[in-house]
């Protein structure tokens, strides 16, 4: 099964200026949150699809809203520290 997870469609749903290499994907297939980091995967987290939904239905994201998701939160976090 991890082999699979790895192998399913990740999408996008943020991403830090692109020097950074820091991405926050969303696997539909296993309801997981992905953090990489130059392309090399740091973690993978179970979470409610709601950050990657509210994405997808906002063409402005308010960043004050966003942050209030826990996996946001968890993902801004570890940029600091990669």
């Amino acid at each position: 099964m991890k082999n699979d997870a790895k192998k399913a469609p990740l999408y996008l749903v943020t991403k830090s200026k692109s020097y950074y290499g820091n991405v926050l994907a969303y696997c539909i297939k296993t309801s997981e949150y992905v953090y990489l980091h130059f392309g090399q995967e740091i973690w993978r987290e179970k979470a409610s699809r709601e950050l990657f939904d509210y994405f997808n239905q906002t063409k402005n994201p308010d960043f004050d809203e966003v942050e209030k998701f826990e996996i946001y939160q968890k993902y801004a976090q570890d940029c600091q520290k990669y």
